[in-house]
């Protein structure tokens, strides 16, 4: 299973500062501009100065409110995605801000240059991409959820029990090259990632490196997540106990025998 983050590129006009409160400590605070009006509010960030007073703050620059979203196809993940952190902004993902279906993650960069849109949910392996373009960069508070997982029948599952249990040391073992073989490991994102940027493959490397779990076995928040989302996409879903068709017998199996440990000495 790989932990979603999420970054958004955007192109923003000066806005109102505002602040929204996540707990008695926590805060997101915007500020509107880069030419040093906002010195202060920065210094009481980085000098630790809010944090004295108990104040943890996060500084955004921006204000989505009435902007539009480059998003891959109305409905799809990427928008549902970009939903979820919108919603953590503290904003209506369904009043606030506009979505506009333009593709994939190049093709919302694209967009993002031509001024039509104002932010968009990018891939974390193209972020370098979008700094050279001059793209403002927000690193979005992590939002777990399950991307990749291997799924089969429950009756193949029951009736090829061994096989399923060699495929799972298979992807376990794979992780555990993915974490220990920089070299091999690029070179197999080179062939699957089809672009021949370094920058990208091995942005790619690092990121993918880190947010993989050695026991890939999703939290209750990714799920939570997942289901949250896949709700929206295909309504009928609903009502449906996803946790019936989620099985991780064959993963506990190798925690449990000392497999995955073994990997990593």
């Amino acid at each position: 299973m790989k932990r979603k983050i999420l970054a958004f590129a955007w192109i923003v006009m000066l806005q109102l500062m505002g602040l929204r409160l996540l707990s008695a400590q926590e805060m997101y605070i915007s500020y509107p501009g880069l030419t040093g009006e906002s010195a202060p509010l920065w210094i009481a960030k980085e000098a630790g100065i809010l944090k004295e007073y108990g104040i943890d703050a996060k500084l955004v620059y921006m204000d989505l409110k009435g902007k539009i979203i480059a998003t891959s196809q109305i409905g799809g993940r990427a928008g549902e995605i970009a939903r979820m952190a919108i919603h953590n902004m503290g904003l209506d993902p369904d009043k606030d801000v506009t979505y506009l279906a333009v593709g994939g993650t190049m093709s919302r960069l694209a967009a993002l240059g031509t001024g039509k849109v104002h932010a968009a949910p990018i891939s974390q392996v193209v972020v370098p991409i979008a700094e050279e373009r001059g793209l403002r960069i927000m690193q979005i508070e992590s939002i777990p959820f399950i991307i990749d997982a291997l799924w089969t029948s429950r009756k193949y599952a029951d009736e090829n029990p061994q096989v399923v249990q060699n495929v799972v040391r298979a992807y376990t073992r794979a992780i555990a090259v993915l974490v220990k073989d920089r070299e091999k490991s690029l070179e197999v994102l080179r062939k699957y990632m089809r672009t021949s940027d370094p920058r990208v493959i091995q942005n790619g490397y690092e990121r993918y490196k880190e947010e993989l779990d050695r026991v890939p076995i999703p939290s209750e928040k990714a799920i939570k997540n997942t289901l949250e989302i896949s709700h929206r996409v295909a309504p009928k879903l609903v009502g449906i106990d996803i946790k019936r068709y989620l099985y991780f017998a064959p993963v506990q199996r190798l925690v449990e025998e000392g497999f995955i440990d073994r990997l990593y000495k």
